[in-house]
């Protein structure tokens, strides 16, 4: 898979700070080391880890975006004392921009953005497809998506339509979904975005492909209507109400939920905080991680609301997680080096290459693999689903990208990758379950 450009998003020790006041400040590496280093730092000491991003690179190694302290970063160095790891097979590379100074930068350019669209929602009801209204040239925060969401509602109540409560966030928010459906006694078909607050891109590729569906059925494109005709799909778009408006309010790059935990730590990590129970919690249970999993796996209402609502769709065929940034289309396992049993493990590699092959759309950007060849993660959305409802098909799309600060130019085109991903996702069912 083609290397990660560098993006500058990093904060730095203030000048004349201490030494150690420097090492505790959390810096934006990328790295790039055997495999057998990474693996090793994720069971040592993951807590300390922020993953931005992980893809295989040059054989049996992994490149990373890694957003921690100068101390952590000191532990990826100690392997080069053995004999076994050369000194240049680890390579790091610390970024040296100022995130504030950065985030400031795109905060102006977001308003700008919003200021230069304002009316576009006035325009939704007149578009001949909704994915050119100006909605996709900004990113949008979640009133905007409700109010977008809600308005393409109201204008096609025959296909699409709200489900006003599907949990409760932490904070006692509302938390919404979108069902698409053209007929009754359809199956099922669940995708979720925004599990991780900071994850934009994620959600405004969830939020194009709504309405790139809608767009289909609306021009009767045969594709979309045939597979309408088999299935229903259900979209939770902001799956992570609080921490998203967290990403907005305070903290760009937040990531948990906004579960208080003490006077001065917040969150669990949602995509860390589902079963299988044996598997729950062995990456860690130290509050402050950027991976804490929470107390018990479905701990949290935005985790066990959902499952509970998943678990009812009828007829459930298969389940989709959308994230950013790596560009990769990852299927079970995450938490076990093993393939899925025969014969879901191939059936699974299956449908994961093709519809890799699907999103790239004649580029390489996306990579298909198991989740665990890159590292162990316990408590995810998408091993739950599979193993859990049995053998349910379920993948994680890690968007295309270099970070998680995108300009709004690549809104579109990665939207639509997604949605072609989405469309190929259905297409591999019935040779899945056949």
């Amino acid at each position: 898979m083609k290397l990660l450009h560098t993006v500058a998003l990093v904060a730095v020790a203030l000048t004349g700070a201490s030494v150690s006041a420097e090492r505790a400040v959390k810096q934006l590496f990328h790295i790039t080391v055997p495999k057998s280093v990474f693996d090793a730092a994720v069971t040592s000491f993951g807590e300390e880890l922020d993953i931005w991003s992980a893809e295989p690179v040059e054989g049996d190694k992994v490149k990373a975006d890694l957003y921690v302290t100068e101390s952590t970063i000191a532990k990826f160095r100690q392997p080069q004392e053995s004999a076994s790891i050369l000194a240049d097979q680890i390579k790091i590379e610390r970024d040296s921009v100022d995130t504030e100074s950065y985030l400031a930068e795109r905060a102006q350019v977001r308003a700008a953005c919003t200021t230069s669209t304002l009316g576009w929602l006035e325009d939704v009801p007149t578009a001949t497809n909704y994915v050119d209204n100006a909605f996709f040239d900004c990113w949008r925060q979640p009133d905007e998506v409700y109010a977008f969401l809600d308005l393409l509602v109201d204008e096609n109540p025959t296909i699409f339509s709200k489900i006003e409560n599907v949990t409760k966030t932490y904070e006692g928010r509302v938390i919404p979904a979108y069902k698409i459906s053209t007929g009754t006694g359809r199956k099922s078909l669940y995708t979720q975005a925004l599990i991780h607050a900071r994850e934009w891109h994620a959600g405004s590729s969830g939020y194009y492909s709504i309405a790139s569906f809608l767009d289909g059925l609306r021009n009767k494109d045969a594709t979309i209507t045939n597979l309408f005709a088999e299935y229903d799909w259900y979209f939770v778009p902001i799956l992570n109400l609080d921490g998203h408006l967290w990403t907005w309010s305070n903290t760009r790059l937040w990531r948990k939920n906004r579960r208080r935990i003490s006077s001065s730590t917040y969150g669990v990590d949602l995509n860390r905080n589902y079963g299988p129970t044996a598997f729950f919690g062995k990456g860690g249970e130290r509050p402050s991680a950027e991976t804490y999993p929470g107390t018990a796996a479905l701990s949290e209402p935005e985790t066990s609301g959902s499952w509970a609502f998943i678990k009812s769709l009828p007829n459930l065929q298969g389940a989709i997680d959308l994230h950013s940034y790596s560009g990769l289309v990852l299927r079970p396992f995450g938490n076990q080096r093993a393939q899925a049993p025969a014969p879901w493990g191939a059936k699974l590699k299956t449908l994961g290459d093709n519809v890799a092959k699907a999103t790239n759309n004649g580029t390489s950007l996306y990579v298909s693999q198991t989740s665990a060849e890159l590292y162990l993660a316990y408590g995810t959305f998408t091993d739950a689903i599979f193993s859990e409802l049995k053998n349910t098909p379920s993948v994680t799309f890690e968007m295309e990208g270099s970070s998680f600060i995108q300009p709004e130019s690549k809104i579109r085109p990665a939207g639509k990758r997604i949605f072609l991903g989405l469309v190929q996702f259905a297409k591999e069912l019935k040779t899945y379950f056949a």
